[in-house]
């Protein structure tokens, strides 16, 4: 008996088409199984810390902060070996600069004044649990503010020395907070880290893009931002003599 080649093509097409349509359904089914959730509304995301840049967390009733580091001077490799034995660091002088304060617009109208203020946590002295706490410097200080009209800049090239005893890990940390009179900004956190390798410094900004997202006007938008450096003696991470300062404010 003849068979007929051609039904028999057939089916082996539709019989393989079969197999190959189950098993795309399979692998689609398996992999929306296992797909992590795309996110949800209010959800902090926090990207990995590269001692490099910060993205500061909203609050609902204040106006958020992006932290930016946006200046990288000569950076050092960095053993990622665990097992090795940290080395041995001499101990350095640290300074933090606050460089300046600018307002591009501050949301009230072209010809507003505003009269803003920065509030600064530098570590402070160690309880009696060996933690240490932190201690604040205003600027320009004594309740004063410093009036700002849109598109200006305050110079401020206040420098501060940060004493070795607070350096941990050869790292620190503080926090510097714009105060603007009748406006609530988050404050702006800052982790040094590798800190005798090299020198950095860092701009903190209004998020206008969150600002965007809640239909914010473009004129109403709120964009101020501050400037700092954080840096220290050692010649080899980029100082040169010429940059110690002689003027800074010991915190104590």
């Amino acid at each position: 008996m003849k068979v007929d080649t051609r039904i028999v093509k057939f089916t082996l097409g539709i019989l393989s088409f079969s197999i190959v349509l189950a098993a795309i359904i399979m692998v689609s089914t398996q992999r929306r199984e296992v797909a992590p959730p795309v996110g949800y509304p209010g959800m902090l995301h926090q990207p990995p810390h590269t001692g490099k840049a910060l993205i500061m967390v909203r609050a609902e009733e204040s106006l958020p902060l992006v932290g930016v580091k946006y200046v990288g001077e000569q950076e050092r490799g960095v053993d990622n070996d665990q097992t090795a034995e940290a080395p041995m660091i001499e101990p350095y002088r640290t300074f933090i600069t606050i460089q300046r304060y600018q307002i591009n617009n501050n949301g009230k109208g072209v010809d507003s004044i505003s009269n803003v203020k920065l509030q600064i946590k530098f570590p402070g002295q160690v309880d009696a649990d060996g933690k240490i706490k932190t201690q604040d410097v205003e600027l320009p200080g004594n309740g004063e503010y410093w009036p700002i009209g849109n598109g200006q800049v305050q110079e401020i090239d206040r420098t501060f020395e940060l004493p070795y005893k607070y350096i941990e890990n050869d790292g620190f940390k503080f926090e510097v907070h714009m105060l603007p009179k009748g406006n609530s900004i988050d404050p702006c956190k800052f982790e040094v880290v590798t800190l005798s390798q090299f020198n950095r410094a860092y701009i903190c900004r209004t998020d206008v893009e969150w600002q965007r997202k809640k239909r914010i006007a473009e004129d109403k938008l709120d964009e101020e931002s501050f400037y700092v450096r954080v840096f220290t003696d050692r010649l080899d991470s980029g100082t040169t003599k010429k940059d110690i300062p002689t003027n800074a404010i010991a915190i104590r």
